[in-house]
């Protein structure tokens, strides 16, 4: 099990994941959106992802809404 994250490091890798991961989507796509790609692009482990989203549908699901209000 890897260490604990700060509530600094939290919210910086929210804004990355979200960053990366709404350029991502919009570049590939539903069908081509891998995690393991986001997470190496963000410097986490798969696992740390889903500290931060239980599954891949509601991260997508987060970046659908966030494009819908245009905010990341």
């Amino acid at each position: 099990m890897g260490r604990a994250y700060t509530d600094e490091e939290k919210e910086n890798i929210r804004i990355k994941i979200k960053q990366y991961g709404k350029e991502m989507f919009e570049k590939e796509g539903f069908k081509n959106f891998r995690i393991q790609k986001l997470t190496k692009k963000v410097g986490i482990s798969l696992g740390g992802f889903y500290t931060f989203f239980q599954i891949k549908r509601h991260f997508i699901e987060k970046l659908l809404m966030m494009k819908r209000i245009g905010s990341v």
